[in-house]
């Protein structure tokens, strides 16, 4: 699921380039309301520049609606490439069984089975190009619903908290050069997605 991560940071890297615009036209920042985590209150007083990150990896292993939706994914996935596997040996045999018998059929019978063959080839072409389309259009939806939760959560989480960015790492595609633990809400933001889910939002 190397492209959901993919898909987060970019979106991520925009919102930045939009907080970045939004910070430097504002004069001065409003201050967080309601309580503040000690965590909270160690980057308020390290900068007027709050900035926090998450761990993709950490949330695809621990938010159970990702770990849910990505062992359905490829198990559908499994099951597709399964029953094309199946259809590829038995035209394989039926091609094979056409050469046996080729030298009792006449020109007419062969022709008619060869195309009978074709005709079968090409509805596997067919048949596999819409499983793939089908498995796309369900990792772009899967990927729509991941990042509309996460949007949903991280507007709810940061009404108190005002980080001016937040930030997406994961060992795969690391935009981060530096990164200090103080400023991870990995675990914040895994609790509430599963909460969410778990509420049915």
């Amino acid at each position: 699921m190397k492209q959901v991560s993919l898909v987060i940071n970019c979106v991520l890297v925009v919102l930045v380039a939009l907080l970045l615009y939004w910070h430097f036209s504002q004069k001065e920042a409003a201050a967080p309301a309601g309580p503040l985590t000690r965590k909270d209150s160690a980057i308020l007083s390290s900068s007027g520049f709050k900035i926090a990150y998450v761990n993709l990896d950490s949330l695809e292993a621990n938010y159970g609606f990702f770990r849910e939706s990505n062992a359905a994914f490829n198990k559908k996935q499994a099951a597709m490439e399964s029953d094309l596997s199946r259809d590829a040996h038995t035209l394989q045999d039926e091609e094979a069984q056409l050469q046996q018998k080729a030298s009792t059929l006449t020109q007419a019978e062969g022709e008619s089975e060869q195309k009978a063959l074709m005709l079968k080839q090409q509805q596997l072409q067919v048949k596999e190009q819409n499983m793939r389309q089908e498995l796309l259009n369900e990792q772009a939806s899967f990927q729509d619903e991941l990042q509309g939760k996460l949007d949903r959560f991280l507007e709810k989480y940061n009404v108190n908290r005002k980080f001016a960015y937040i930030l997406a790492y994961s060992r795969g595609l690391n935009n981060l050069l530096y990164k200090d633990s103080a400023y991870d809400i990995t675990n914040d933001v895994i609790a509430g997605l599963n909460s969410d889910t778990a509420a049915g939002k």
